[in-house]
C-alpha cells in the first residue's frame, strides 16, 4: 500500500507540470509572444560521510520551474526530472515572455520526502532564442536521518556556468533551426 502511495504522489508531483524540454516541431508552431530558451540541469554528488546516514545516489528528482512575473501571459507551471547521477539533462522549450524561476527541488524515493529550494532566475524574451547556462547543484552524498531538514549540516551549492560550446556540440544537430537563427546568452540569475 505504501509502495502505491509513493506512485501516486509522483504521478500527482510530475503530472501537475509540464516537462521543460519541448521538441523541434513544437517550437516551429510557438506563438509569437513566445521566446525558447536552451540551457541544462545537472545534480551533482559530494562525497561528505555522516553517521546514520541515509544515501541520496540515484533518487529522481523532479524540479519546478514557475512564471513568477507579475504580469503579461501566465503559463502552467514547467518541470524538469534529474537523477542524483551527474548526467546533464537539457531544458528547451519555448515559453511566455517573461521571468521564471527555477523554485523546488523534491525528491520521490525516501521517507519522508525530501526537497530544497533553488531560487534561480531567467528571462524569456518574445521572438528570442535565449542560451541561460547550466545549472550546477551539489548535494552531499548521505544525509543524516538524525537531521530534522535535508541540509541542516550539509549545504547545497548552487552555480550556473556558462557551457555554451558542450551545449552547442550535443544538440545543435536536434534543434539546428534555433542554432542556425542564433542564441542570446542570457544566464540564469542565482
Amino acid at each position: 500500500m505504501k509502495i502505491i502511495f509513493y506512485v501516486f504522489i509522483a504521478i500527482l508531483v510530475v503530472g501537475c507540470a509540464t516537462p521543460l524540454r519541448d521538441s523541434p516541431a513544437q517550437l516551429k508552431s510557438m506563438q509569437s509572444t513566445h521566446g525558447i530558451v536552451m540551457g541544462s540541469a545537472v545534480i551533482k554528488l559530494r562525497d561528505d560521510k555522516v553517521s546514520m546516514a541515509r544515501s541520496l545516489e540515484n533518487l529522481a528528482w523532479y524540479v519546478v520551474v514557475k512564471n513568477i512575473s507579475s504580469s503579461g501571459v501566465k503559463s502552467p507551471d514547467r518541470s524538469i526530472r534529474l537523477m542524483s547521477d551527474a548526467v546533464e539533462v537539457p531544458i528547451v522549450a519555448g515559453l511566455p515572455e517573461g521571468t521564471y524561476e527555477i523554485q523546488t527541488f523534491s525528491e520521490q524515493g525516501l521517507e519522508p520526502n525530501v526537497s530544497f529550494n533553488a531560487n534561480v532566475r531567467f528571462k524569456v524574451t518574445a521572438k528570442t532564442n535565449t542560451y541561460i547556462g547550466r545549472l550546477v547543484v551539489t548535494i552531499p552524498k548521505e544525509v543524516s536521518v538524525l537531521d530534522s531538514m535535508l541540509f541542516v549540516s550539509r549545504p547545497v551549492d548552487i552555480f550556473v556556468e556558462d557551457a555554451y560550446d558542450d551545449f552547442s556540440s550535443q544538440y545543435s544537430k536536434v534543434y539546428t533551426a534555433i542554432f542556425s537563427q542564433g542564441l542570446v546568452k542570457g544566464l540564469m540569475i542565482e
